[in-house]
C-alpha cells in the first residue's frame, strides 16, 4: 500500500473542497481521500493493491483536479475564475506522474550481499533488527527513521564469491612459506605451505600485541622456521598465528598459480605453467546436459578444484604497504574454484563454471556468473571433511555449518 500526504493549497479552499473533484494515483492506482470534503491530507492506497517486480521499481504519484460545478469560483484561475463544464475551464490541474520513491524487491538474483532491510521508527533494538516501519501508524506525521541493513556473509558455503579484488585493502595474497622467496609463489601454489599456522586469539601473548594491535614485526619472519624468543621454532604445538602479505596485484601469475593448484596445468615449467588444459572441470552444482557437478558427486575434498585458504580480517588490510606486512589469522576454509581470469585469455580457466544456482537445486534454471576481472577468482566456500592420512588435531571436532576443514578420527 501507500500513504501520500498532499496539500492542494487554494484549490481546496471553501466550497472547492469537494474530494471527488481531486484524484491521487500511485503507480496508476487510485488512492482514497482523507474525507468527502477534505482533499488535503493523507491519501491512502490499501495494502496488496500495488505490485513490484524483482529489483528496483520507481514509485510515481500523479495528482489531478477538475471542478465542473458552475457555481464554484476559483479566484486564482484565469479570467473570471468561473468553473465550467467544457473547454477553457480554469478550475483544473492536470499533473504528470512524478517519481517520489523507489521500492526494491530482493531475490537471490537481485539483492547481492543484502539479506535484510528494515526501517524502524523507534530506534535500534539491541541484538536484533527493529520492527518494520511498515507496521507503524504515524497518521502522516514526520518521524525519524533508523534503517537496519543485514549483510549476507560470504563466509558461508554456497555463496558466490570473488577473491582477489583489486582495492585499497591490498591484493588478498599471502606469503606462507619461507622456502619460496618473493616471485616464487608458483611453487607455493604447486606444493602448498609447509609451516604450521593457527588461529589468532587476540589475547596477551607473543602473537598479538593488545596495546598496539599488531602482529610480530615482519623482520622476525622466515628464518628457517625459527623465530627469536618468545616465538620459538614453528611446530604443530607452536604454530604461527600471523602471516605475511604479498605485494602487487600479480595478475600475470594468477593464471599460472591457480592452474597448477587445481591440477589444470598440463605442462609445468620451473616457475610457471607452460600449457593450460581442462583436466578437472569447474562444474560445481550440476547443469542441464552436464548434471554431474562436484556437489552432486559427494563434494570430495580431494578434488583438485578445492583449495584451502587463510581467513584474515578484512579491516586488517588497512594501511598495508606491500610485501612483508603482517596480518592476523582468523581461521581457515575450503574454497571451490569455479573460474579464474589471468592477464590474458591464454591464462584463463579452460573449463569454468559460468552459471550458478544459489539455492543449489540441480537442473533448475541457472544464473549467469560474470567473468571475473583480470587476476580474480570466482567460486564458493564449501564444507569439507578430510579423510586423508596425516597430522590430526586430537581436540578438533567436526561441526556442521563451519567452513574450517576438519578430519574424522576414531576414538574410544
Amino acid at each position: 500500500g501507500a500513504n501520500v500526504d498532499v496539500f492542494w493549497g487554494t484549490m481546496a479552499l471553501d466550497d472547492l473542497a469537494v474530494s471527488s473533484n481531486f484524484t491521487v494515483r500511485v503507480n496508476g492506482v487510485a488512492a482514497s481521500p482523507p474525507g468527502a470534503n477534505q482533499p488535503s491530507g493523507v491519501w491512502t492506497v490499501p495494502s496488496n493493491a500495488l505490485t513490484s517486480n524483482p529489483g528496483a521499481n520507481d514509485v510515481t504519484v500523479e495528482i489531478d483536479w477538475t471542478d465542473t460545478t458552475t457555481g464554484h469560483v476559483w479566484e486564482q484561475g484565469p479570467g473570471n475564475g468561473q468553473c465550467r463544464n467544457g473547454g477553457q475551464n480554469p478550475c483544473r490541474y492536470d499533473g504528470v506522474p512524478e517519481q517520489v520513491h523507489r521500492s526494491f524487491v530482493g531475490t537471490t538474483g537481485t539483492s547481492g550481499a543484502v539479506a535484510l532491510v528494515r526501517s524502524a521508527s523507534s530506534g535500534f533494538v539491541s541484538g536484533s533488527p527493529g520492527p518494520s516501519y511498515a507496521t507503524v501508524a504515524d497518521g502522516g506525521n514526520t518521524v525519524n527513521i533508523w534503517p537496519t541493513v543485514g549483510i549476507k556473509s560470504v563466509l558461508r558455503a554456497g555463496i558466490l564469491t570473488t577473491l582477489r579484488l583489486d582495492d585499497p585493502q591490498a591484493n588478498q595474497t599471502l606469503q606462507c612459506d619461507p622456502d619460496y622467496a618473493q616471485g616464487q609463489e608458483f611453487s607455493a601454489f604447486r606444493y602448498g605451505c609447509k609451516p604450521w599456522y593457527g588461529a589468532n586469539t587476540f589475547t596477551d601473548g607473543p602473537w598479538w600485541n593488545t596495546t598496539t594491535k599488531e602482529c610480530p614485526d615482519e623482520g622476525l619472519w622466515f628464518s628457517n622456521g625459527t623465530m627469536p624468543a618468545p616465538y620459538g621454532k614453528n611446530s604443530s604445538g607452536n604454530p604461527w598465528r600471523c602471516v605475511l602479505t604479498a605485494p602487487g596485484m600479480s595478475t600475470g601469475q594468477i593464471g599460472d598459480d591457480i592452474a597448477v593448484a587445481t591440477d589444470n596445468c598440463t605442462n609445468i615449467n620451473n616457475n610457471s605453467c607452460q600449457q593450460f588444459g581442462c583436466v578437472y572441470d569447474g562444474n560445481y552444482d550440476g547443469k542441464p546436459g552436464n548434471p554431474n557437478g562436484w556437489l552432486q558427486q559427494g563434494g570430495d575434498s580431494r578434488y583438485p578444484r578445492v583449495v584451502n585458504l587463510f581467513i584474515v580480517p578484512y579491516q586488517g588490510g588497512k594501511g598495508l604497504t606491500g610485501a612483508g606486512d603482517t596480518i592476523p589469522i582468523l581461521g581457515f576454509a575450503s574454497f571451490y574454484v569455479m573460474n579464474w581470469t589471468g592477464s590474458n585469455s591464454n591464462q584463463s580457466d579452460r573449463c569454468p563454471d559460468t552459471t550458478f544456482d544459489h539455492d543449489q537445486n540441480p537442473l533448475t534454471p541457472q544464473i549467469a556468473v560474470p567473468n571475473p576481472p583480470a587476476g580474480a577468482i570466482t567460486g564458493v566456500f564449501v564444507e569439507t571433511v578430510d579423510y586423508e592420512p596425516g597430522p590430526v588435531d586430537p581436540n578438533a571436532i567436526c561441526v556442521e555449518g563451519q567452513l574450517t576443514p576438519c578430519r574424522v578420527t576414531l576414538v574410544r
